[in-house]
């Protein structure tokens, strides 16, 4: 995985619980 790749699941999942 890249550092955008983790970035973006991160967002994901900041998404998610809010």
């Amino acid at each position: 995985m890249t550092d955008a790749d983790q970035k973006t699941c991160l967002l994901e999942l900041l998404v998610v619980f809010f």
